[in-house]
């Protein structure tokens, strides 16, 4: 009945590949791997090599439409995210991963490519601008489980944001001079130009014309705001292909730049561009690329293809780190994670996924093997890269001291929540099932049971610090004594709920918070100092208060009144040598200096990274 009915087939086809969508997506989420493995896996088990459910030969010349359409919501949905103006607050270890580290991959994966697969050398360097990109979606949800320090995890999360559009349209424009080679070197590269040319104008018209139109036209629903949205970056895709063709990733790439970079109307609701459009995309692209795999294509590549990958995860990456982070104040640790942390996904699959078609289309011999190189690229790079990141992590000693605090209580787990926000890495523990039911369902990590029968799994000898905040004096007072005797180094604090008990923490050297004294604190705070109080109490909406080491030489030796401080951060308190001191004009600072910064949340986090040493 149904291969009598075609277009109920594609009806049943696309059903199901939305399904398969929407429970990858919850299969990510649930066992906290990057959805892609399991958008892949079902698009392979359902697809033409497996029980044959999903045939996308059914879309017939529609496919590469849906394809085009599916590819411009992810990329501009990747360049909608990128903030032009904080590039000039980028550590020049983010510059360096996404020009010369972009550089370094393109060239050497595709040469690399071509000697060992015997690729022609430009479909070679395609390739090598395809893995050029990491992907945010595999690297950042990483980043949220591995509490890296603060440093560390700015520069990965920022490298994976930026270098896909430096990816695309590098992509964009290797296959730009393909498609014209055929007319000499010099007519490649002059299309090439055309081509980056044309689709930038209209890439930026095209944000220009939505912002004159919004601003005629106050008052639009949000819905309606995000169908104009797409309807006008897909207009601009089109005429920009149609003047000239695969130009038009480079017009999607520059809208989501623009669009970033102005004063847009409707901006926050343009940013939610990215949810059930960009899932469904998400969908479309890699199930039914999984799904039209050869599998025999992928074996074909043999050690080759296997020796490509490895060459890029072992050697290639690593070098194009090495020579992004040259000069910077990382230490080798720090270098060897973002050179294991290169996993590629989502946008690298969809430019594959695009240009394969795109080179069919175009009839270029000897391209079949780059869709399932990149596919096989993607999955060995998320299984190992993505797979091993936190054994790396604890191995590089990368990831900051965590923070234990002993009970899960309202008064625990709002304090576990600030620490969070702060950057910490926190965990609570209780032996009550429904407190730490509660902390989970907070976002908190939470175990039940006792401290020290999780010894081992928390690592006890290796916390920051503890903080025993049950409402039970006597099982904090036990509790702290206990391992005070076991971790003399250990720093030991106390929540102290009736100050009568004060005197016995104080006696085993356990540094305490009486409840009754922190509120009269608090209050009095609130009285006499209420402009202070925010800052204190977390409740200043773009305000921080926070604490730092000093640890680039480049910011000692210079007075205060010429270190070029943002406009909205000031140094409050330096710390050196145990002493407190209230910093002038002609003070200068000195690398094991630890200083308080007041200000605004970006200023303050923008100058605490020059501060941390890769400025």
């Amino acid at each position: 009945m149904l291969s009598a009915n075609p277009s109920l087939l594609i009806v049943l086809t696309t059903a199901i590949v939305l399904m398969l969508g929407a429970l990858s997506q919850w299969l990510g989420h649930r066992f906290t791997v990057p959805p892609i493995l399991f958008l892949l896996g079902s698009g392979l088990l359902l697809g033409n090599q497996g029980l044959g459910l999903i045939q996308p030969e059914l879309y017939g010349t529609g496919l590469r439409a849906i394809v085009s359409i599916s590819v411009a919501i992810i990329v501009f949905e990747g360049a909608l995210l990128i903030d032009l103006k904080e590039l000039r607050h980028c550590s020049r270890s983010v510059l360096g991963l996404v020009t010369v580290g972009t550089v370094t991959t393109f060239l050497l994966a595709g040469f690399s490519a071509h000697l060992l697969l015997g690729l022609p050398l430009k479909l070679g360097l395609l390739y090598g601008a395809i893995v050029s990109m990491t992907a945010p979606t595999v690297v950042i949800p990483i980043l949220k489980r591995l509490h890296l320090n603060r440093r560390l995890e700015t520069i990965l999360k920022a490298e994976s944001v930026l270098i896909d559009a430096v990816g695309v349209l590098l992509t964009a424009a290797v296959f730009s001079y393909i498609s014209a080679s055929n007319h000499g070197v010099a007519g490649g590269l002059l299309q090439l130009l055309v081509n980056l040319t044309i689709g930038g104008a209209i890439g930026i018209g095209t944000i220009l014309g939505l912002k004159a139109a919004f601003t005629r036209a106050p008052g639009l629903p949000g819905d309606q705001v995000r169908i104009l949205v797409l309807g006008a970056v897909l207009l601009g895709y089109s005429l920009s292909e149609a003047l000239a063709h695969e130009s038009g990733i480079a017009a999607i790439v520059s809208a989501g730049l623009m669009a970033g970079l102005i004063k847009l109307p409707y901006k926050e609701t343009i940013l939610q561009f990215k949810g059930d459009l960009s899932s469904i995309a998400l969908s479309l692209v890699f199930v039914l690329l999984a799904a039209d795999i050869q599998l025999d294509q992928v074996f074909s590549l043999g050690w080759q293809g296997l020796l490509v990958v490895v060459l890029l995860m072992v050697a290639i990456r690593p070098l194009a780190v090495l020579l992004s982070t040259w000069g910077a104040t990382l230490s080798w640790g720090e270098r060897f994670f973002i050179a294991w942390m290169g996993p590629r996904g989502i946008v690298a699959v969809s430019m594959a996924t695009l240009m394969a078609m795109e080179l069919k289309a175009w009839n270029i011999q000897g391209s079949e093997p780059i869709a399932p190189l990149v596919l096989l690229t993607v999955i060995l790079t998320v299984l190992v890269e993505g797979g091993g990141a936190a054994w790396v992590a604890r191995r590089l000693n990368v990831m900051p001291k965590k923070i234990l605090i002993i009970g899960c209580d309202e008064i625990s787990r709002r304090l576990g929540s600030q620490l969070v926000a702060e950057g910490e890495a926190v965990t609570l523990i209780d032996q009550d099932p429904e407190p730490v039911r509660l902390a989970l369902s907070g976002g908190l990590d939470a175990l039940l049971g006792d401290v020290l029968e999780h010894e081992t799994r928390l690592g006890l000898a290796w916390c920051q610090a503890l903080v025993a905040a049950t409402p039970s004096d006597k099982a904090n007072l036990m509790i702290c004594q206990t391992l005070r005797a076991r971790f003399p180094k250990l720093r030991l604090i106390a929540r102290v709920n009736d100050p009568k008990y004060e005197e016995a923490f104080q006696a085993g050297n356990i540094e305490t918070i009486t409840l009754a004294e922190a509120a009269a604190t608090s209050l009095s705070t609130l009285v006499l100092r209420p402009m202070t109080f925010p800052l204190l109490g977390f409740r200043s909406a773009g305000n921080q208060i926070v604490e730092t080491p000093v640890e680039s030489a480049r910011c000692t030796e210079i007075p205060l009144s010429r270190l070029d401080l943002p406009k909205d951060c000031i140094i409050a308190l330096l710390k050196r040598e145990g002493a407190l001191d209230i910093p002038n004009g002609s003070t200068t600072l000195r690398v094991g200096d630890i200083v308080t910064l007041i200000g605004k949340h970006e200023a303050v986090e923008q100058f605490r990274t020059r501060l941390g040493g890769d400025s």
